[in-house]
């Protein structure tokens, strides 16, 4: 079980380094190309899904709450891919992965409860960002460099905001619509969504296999476009994610969310294997353990009480049990 959990944080981690990998395409194309061959591969499995069980019955607000859903999805995606442009791997990753922090400055903002632990935890969280960010820039040999690093970690940020979208409106949907077919449908419209995004930003694209500028680019059969794009689809979209969900069955959720805490220092050591990517300084180093420290504060709170919640389920059922 250990093994399984160990190569999830692994195997998701490695979604930078494989972008990275990809050269001379732009960022929003990159992520068209990831958008696209995923929607191949999970349409089998939707029409499956809509034979076995008929296409989900929804209603016009819902539709447009997967809309918004995918929105929220092509953004985090999308700004990922950008801020890997200008910053480290890890620092992408960190920054990107502060979600629950963004949902504790909101619960601050609409004036909701937040517990002293939570507090600490943003604030030593939020001190360990700087150090990153100052690491990464610090690393820089010009000034130019050093704002395209902070300007990198900002963008993943908007990544996080993003995530936080996601979340919010993936939970009302996901519900009405079975797995397959919500995966399907949420990356198919965010690549559309990518699609008019480029558009509008005049983002130059061919309806062809260019290597650089085509939108079937990434069938050309060479390593660094159908290689690299089998190998994302593969480890960190099943293996890893998959991974994650399977882990669920073997361990509580606190477990799994400090698990994913070691994913910025999984995607250092893989950039640096792959060769796109250098092992973060001492003020890297340190502000990591801040972020996954302060981050840990953060989730502890929420996930205990849902472990205790579960508990008590069990409990209760266990007593029904024994009373029929």
């Amino acid at each position: 079980a250990y093994v399984l959990l160990i190569s999830a944080v692994v195997c998701l981690s490695t979604v930078g380094p494989f972008l990275k990998l990809i050269d001379g395409v732009h960022p929003t194309l990159k992520m068209f190309w990831r958008l696209t061959s995923t929607s191949l591969t999970l349409l089998p499995l939707a029409i499956w899904t809509v034979r076995k069980d008929g296409f989900p019955s929804l209603r016009l607000s819902q539709w447009g709450t997967l809309f918004l859903t995918s929105i929220g999805y092509s953004t985090t995606l999308g700004a990922y891919v950008i801020s890997l442009d200008y910053t480290t791997v890890g620092n992408a990753t960190i920054f990107s992965n502060t979600h629950s922090l963004l949902l504790l400055i909101g619960n601050v903002i609409l004036g909701k409860h937040v517990t002293l632990l939570d507090g600490v935890g943003a604030l030593v969280a939020f001190g360990g960002a700087i150090l990153c960010s100052l690491g990464s820039a610090g690393a820089s040999d010009d000034n130019d460099g050093a704002w395209s690093a902070v300007y990198g970690d900002f963008i993943a940020i908007i990544s996080a905001i993003g995530a936080v979208w996601y979340f919010t409106f993936a939970k009302v949907i996901r519900p009405h619509v079975s797995i397959y077919i919500f995966m399907f449908l949420n990356v198919f419209l965010s690549s559309i969504l990518v699609l008019i995004f480029m558009k509008i930003t005049h983002v130059e694209f061919t309806w062809d296999r260019h290597e650089e500028h085509g939108m079937f680019g990434w069938t050309n059969l060479s390593w660094e476009r159908l290689g690299v794009q089998i190998a994302m689809t593969l480890i960190p979209d099943w293996f890893g994610a998959m991974g994650y969900i399977r882990s669920m069955h073997y361990f509580e959720t606190l477990i799994i969310s400090v698990a994913t805490l070691g994913e910025p220092v999984a995607a250092e050591l893989t950039a640096c294997a792959f060769g796109v990517g250098t092992l973060p300084g001492l003020l890297g180093w340190v502000g990591n353990l801040l972020v996954a420290g302060g981050t840990f504060a953060v989730i502890l709170p929420s996930t205990t009480s849902t472990t205790s919640k579960q508990q008590q389920q069990r409990n209760e059922s266990e007593k029904t049990k024994e009373l029929l």
